[in-house]
C-alpha cells in the first residue's frame, strides 16, 4: 500500500490474501454502499469492465487505481489472471478476450466457488477459482461448485447493476429475461457440495496440482509437459470410464466414491470440463504418473486396454501416433510397452516398441534414403541364421524373410510405407515379401525381430557401413557385369567339370556384389540353391575374385562383403542359429527338395552361412570300393548313434529316415538290424479288443460324447478300429447322451445347457479352453496337435450353438467377457467329470 495521498479514497478496504481483482472492487463498493459500476466512476475509470479487469489491466486502470487505492500496481497484477497466460489460460493480446486454454475447455470467465469459503470471507471470491484445474477446496475438503442450485446459471463475481449495491455469498446471475436488474439472489454460502475424505486421491491430486502449476506460476517447458500429461490422461480417464466402468480397476471406483458416487459427464468432447469431472479425471491421471503408488500400472494398463479395444482394427496403426503421443514421450513409451504385443507389426517397427526408448516419427525422406543405401535388399546372412526361427515349416520363403526385413528396417522412425521402402531398395512386390515373413514367422514370437531390427536401423543410421549398397544396385545388373569366361571355362575343366552351367555363376556373381538375389522373388530358385550348394572351394574363390574384378572396374575400394558386428545389438534369446555353433563337420550333405521341412530349413541355414564364410559343402567322394565281406561303416543318418536318435527318440518312421538317407526301406530295416535297434512293436491281431471292454467303450462313446477319433487317438490306433469294435458290440453310432455332464449333478448355465446337448462337445470344450494364450490361434492348434481348420470349425460350431463370440482374435488369443464365463464353467465340469470317472 502506498501513502496516504489527496486523491487516495479515505477508507481502505484492503483485499484478502489470493483475492480475484473483480471481488475486491465488489467488496469497496459495498463497503462505500454503491454499486461495482458506481464505484469505477469515482475512482476515474468509467468506461472500465471488471471482467476484463480482472484478466489482465491496462496502464492507465493500473495507475488509476493504485493512485485512488494506494495498492501498488504489482499488487494489482497478482491480483489478475495474468500470471497465468500461457500455462493455465490464454488471453488476447489486443482485447483481453480469453482464448481457448491449453487445457480443458473452461476459459476462466465463470468461476467456481466454495459454500464454506464464501461463508468464512463474507462473499469475497478467490482468484484460483477461475482456473480450471481448482476443483477442490484443500482447506474444507469439498468439491467446488459450478452452478447455483437454485437458478442453474454460473454465478458472477460482480453485479452489472448500477444503482444498487450486491449483497455479499449470494448469487449475482440475472433472474430471467423479463425482470431486468432482478438477481437470483440465492444463498451461494448455503450450497450443499460433496466433501471429500482428507486423505483420499482427489484431494492429493488437487494438492499436487496446486503445487506444480498453480503456485509457481511459470509457464516453463517442464511444467507445460506435465499438465498436458495430466489434462490428456485425465480427459482419457473420463472416456474410458464411460466405455468400460465395469470392467475399471478398484482405485477407479474408489475415486468416483470420493467424488460422491455419481458418473462424470462424458458423451462428447465438450463436456467433463466441470469440477466433478476435472476432479475425477486429474485424480485418475495423477494416480498413473506417480508409478511408485500400487495401482498405478494396473490403473495405466486399464486405460491402454480400453482405449485400444476402442479403435477399429484398421487405425490400429496410427493408435499409438494419433492417442497417446499427444500427451507426452514418456506417457507414449509407457503405453507402447503395455499395447505392444497387440500392435500391428508395422507399428511395433515404426515406434520400436519393444524397445526401452520407443522412437517417434522424426526421420525424413533424406534420413530414409540414406538408410536404404547402408542395407542390402536382403538381410545379411548371419543375421537371417539368427532371427530365422529353427522351428519354421517354410524354408524356400528365406529370400522372402529375408526382403521383408529390410523393408521392415526403413520404417523405423519415419512416415514412409512398405511399397515406398520397396522402392528404395530396388525391389518390388512388398506384398509377396510380407506374405512370405508372415508365413515363416506363423506361431512364433517377434519381439527378438522387431528389438533387432531396430536396433540395426539406430545404429545404421548413426554409422557408415563401408560399402554403399544403393551405388551397388545401379552399377551391377547383367548388362554391366563382368564375366571372365574363359577363366571359369580353364577352372571347369582342371576341376573335370563337364557342365559349366556359366549362367548359375553370374547370377550367384550379381548376388555376391549386390548383397541380394537378382530379382525380386520371395523364393530363391531351387536349381540355384542347389548349384551353390554344391560348388567347392576353388569355385568360391573364383566368385570372390571375380567380385573384386567388378569392384576395381568401377573404382570402389569397397570390401566384397561386411556385415554388422554382434555388439550392435543387446545380448537376446536368439530364435534361430548362430553361425559360430556350425562347423565344417556340419557344412556336409546334400540338398534335396525331398528332405522334410526341418531338413530343409538346416540346408537353407548352411547356404547362408556358405554367403558369410565361403566354405565349401559338398558331398565328399564315396570312398573305393572294399573287398566282397567287408563291411562298409555306415555315416549320415545310417550311423548307429544317429538312428537310434531318428528312430527312437524323434520316433521318425522308416520311409522318413529313407528319405533323409536317400536310399531305400530295407537299407534301413538293414541299418536297424546291424546296429541292435529293435523294432517298434506292433500290435498283435485281436489284442485291441482283449485290452478294452464293451462297457468301457459304450461309456466313452455315449456318455461321455468323446468322438471315434479322439478314443482311437488314445488307445493308439486307427479310427476304423473303433468303428469295428463298435459295430461288432452294437454300439450305435448316434446314440449320444443330451448331457455328458447329467452324473455330476451340477446345474448348467443355459449357454453350457445348450453346449453340451452338442455332439462331441468335451473334446471341443477341452480344445477350446486351452485356447487362451497363445500368440494366434494357429499356435493353439499346433500345442494341441490338431489342424487349424479343425480346431476352427469346433470353435465356431460352440459358439453358434452358445449364441455369442467366446475367443476374440488378438494376439495373444484372449476371451470375451461371455466367453470367459462359460471357458471357466467348462473347466470346471470337466474337471469334475475327470474325478468323477475316476
Amino acid at each position: 500500500m502506498t501513502q496516504w495521498t489527496d486523491a487516495r479514497i479515505p477508507i481502505w478496504v484492503p483485499p484478502l490474501p489470493g483475492e480475484a481483482l473483480d471481488s475486491w472492487l465488489e467488496a469497496y463498493a459495498r463497503r462505500l454502499r454503491v454499486s461495482a459500476a458506481e464505484f469505477l466512476d469515482l475512482v476515474g475509470v468509467p468506461a472500465a469492465k471488471p471482467r476484463l479487469m480482472v484478466r489482465q489491466l491496462t496502464a492507465e486502470e493500473s495507475s488509476v487505481l493504485s493512485a485512488r487505492t494506494g495498492l501498488a500496481a504489482d499488487c494489482l497484477r497478482e491480483m489478475t489472471l495474468e500470471p497465468w497466460d500461457g500455462l493455465v489460460i490464454s488471453i488476447g493480446a489486443e482485447n483481453r478476450r480469453l482464448l481457448r486454454p491449453p487445457a480443458w475447455r473452461r476459459y476462466g470467465k465463470d468461476t467456481r466457488y466454495c459454500p464454506a469459503c464464501l461463508s468464512e470471507n463474507e462473499g469475497r471470491w478467490p482468484l484460483t477459482w477461475r482456473l480450471p484445474w481448482t476443483f477442490a477446496c484443500t482447506r474444507h475438503n469439498l468439491l467446488l461448485l459450478d452452478r447455483c442450485a437454485v437458478c442453474g446459471q454460473r454465478p458472477p463475481v460482480h453485479s452489472r447493476h448500477r444503482h444498487r449495491p450486491s449483497l455479499p455469498g449470494t448469487c449475482l446471475a440475472a433472474a430471467g429475461a423479463r425482470t431486468a436488474g432482478e438477481r437470483c439472489g440465492a444463498q451461494l454460502d448455503q450450497a450443499v457440495t460433496v466433501e471429500a475424505p482428507p486423505d483420499g486421491l482427489i484431494l492429493s491430486a488437487q494438492r499436487q496440482v496446486d503445487e506444480a502449476l498453480l503456485i509457481s506460476r511459470l509457464a516453463t517447458e517442464k511444467s507445460k509437459e506435465r499438465a498436458q500429461e495430466i489434462y490428456r490422461l485425465a480427459r482419457k480417464t473420463l472416456k474410458c470410464i464411460s466405455l468400460s466402468l465395469d470392467t475399471a480397476p478398484k482405485a477407479i471406483h474408489d475415486i468416483l466414491a470420493e467424488a460422491g458416487g455419481r458418473l462424470p459427464e462424458f458423451a462428447n468432447p465438450h463436456q467433463g470440463n466441470d469440477s466433478h469431472g476435472t476432479a475425477v479425471g486429474v485424480a485418475a491421471a495423477q494416480l498413473v504418473l506417480d508409478t511408485e503408488h500400487p495401482p498405478s500400472e494396473e490403473v495405466f494398463s486399464w486405460l491402454v486396454s480400453t482405449d485400444f479395444a476402442s479403435w477399429s482394427r484398421t487405425a490400429a496403426i496410427s493408435w499409438l501416433q494419433d492417442a497417446w503421443l499427444p500427451i507426452g514421450p514418456r506417457v507414449a513409451a509407457r503405453a507402447a510397452a503395455h499395447a505392444d504385443s497387440r500392435l500391428p507389426l508395422r507399428t511395433r517397427i515404426r515406434h520400436g516398441t519393444t524397445t526401452p526408448k520407443p522412437t517417434w516419427t522424426t526421420a525424413t525422406d533424406e534420413d530414409v534414403q540414406l538408410r536404404a543405401s547402408r542395407v542390402p535388399a536382403m538381410l545379411w546372412p548371419s543375421w537371417t541364421m539368427r532371427l530365422l526361427p529353427t522351428s519354421t515349416s517354410a524354408p524356400t520363403l528365406t529370400a522372402g524373410f529375408r526382403r521383408a526385413c529390410v523393408i521392415l528396417m526403413l520404417l523405423h522412425g519415419s512416415a514412409c510405407d512398405q511399397q515406398q521402402a520397396a522402392v528404395l531398395l530396388g525391389t518390388g512386390r512388398p506384398r509377396a515379401q510380407r506374405a512370405a515373413f508372415d508365413k515363416v514367422l506363423d506361431g512364433h514370437d517377434c519381439r527378438t525381430l522387431i528389438t533387432v531390427l531396430v536396433q540395426l536401423a539406430r545404429n545404421l543410421d548413426q554409422t557408415s557401413p563401408p560399402i554403399n549398397y544403393a551405388r551397388r544396385r545401379a552399377l551391377f545388373n547383367e548388362a554391366t557385369l563382368i564375366f571372365e569366361e574363359d577363366a571359369y571355362q580353364q577352372l571347369c575343366l582342371r576341376h573335370v567339370i563337364s557342365s559349366p552351367h556359366s549362367d548359375y555363376m553370374r547370377w550367384h556373381l550379381l548376388k555376391l556384389l549386390r548383397g541380394s538375389d537378382p530379382g525380386d522373388s520371395p523364393r530363391t530358385p531351387a536349381a540355384q540353391a542347389k548349384f551353390r550348394h554344391r560348388l567347392t572351394a576353388p569355385f568360391t574363390a573364383f566368385l570372390q575374385q571375380q567380385a573384386v574384378v567388378n569392384l576395381h572396374a568401377h573404382g570402389l575400394s569397397e570390401p566384397v562383403q561386411w556385415e554388422p558386428p554382434l555388439d550392435w545389438v543387446d545380448a537376446l534369446d536368439w530364435p534361430g542359429t548362430l553361425s559360430e555353433t556350425l562347423g565344417p563337420a556340419q557344412l556336409t550333405g546334400r540338398f534335396s527338395t525331398a528332405l522334410p521341412p526341418a531338413a530343409r530349413l538346416e540346408a537353407s541355414l548352411l547356404h547362408l552361412r556358405e554367403e558369410t564364410t565361403g566354405m565349401s559343402t559338398r558331398s565328399p567322394a564315396r570312398p573305393p570300393g572294399r573287398a566282397p565281406g567287408h563291411r562298409v561303416p555306415r555315416e549320415g543318418p545310417l550311423a548307429p548313434d544317429q538312428l537310434r536318435k531318428l528312430y527312437e527318440e524323434q520316433q521318425l518312421e522308416l520311409k522318413q529316415i529313407a528319405t533323409l538317407a536317400d536310399c531305400g526301406i530295407r537299407a534301413v530295416r538293414n541299418a536297424l538290424r546291424d546296429a541292435e535297434i529293435p523294432l517298434r512293436f506292433r500290435r498283435a491281431p485281436g489284442s485291441l479288443e482283449r485290452s478294452v471292454t464293451p462297457e468301457w467303450l459304450r461309456t466313452e462313446y455315449q456318455l461321455k460324447g468323446r468322438s471315434t477319433p479322439d478314443i482311437a487317438r488314445e488307445l493308439g490306433v486307427r479310427t476304423p478300429a473303433i468303428l469295428k469294435l463298435m459295430r461288432k458290440w452294437d454300439i450305435t453310432r448316434d446314440a449320444h447322451s443330451s448331457n455328458p455332464f447329467a452324473s455330476l449333478s451340477i446345474p448348467l448355465s443355459p449357454a453350457m445347457t445348450k453346449v453340451a446337448a452338442t455332439k462331441n462337445c468335451l473334446q471341443r470344450l477341452q480344445r477350446i479352453t486351452q485356447m487362451p494364450g497363445h500368440q494366434s490361434l494357429s499356435a493353439a492348434a499346433r500345442a494341441q496337435g490338431v489342424g487349424l481348420d479343425s480346431l476352427c470349425y469346433q470353435l465356431r460350431s460352440i459358439e453358434k450353438t452358445a449364441g455369442f463370440s467366446i475367443i476374440a482374435t488378438t494376439s495373444p488369443v484372449a476371451t470375451t467377457p461371455a466367453g470367459h464365463s462359460l471357458l471357466t464353467e467348462a473347466e470346471h465340469l470337466l474337471h469334475r467329470l475327470a474325478e468323477h470317472t475316476e
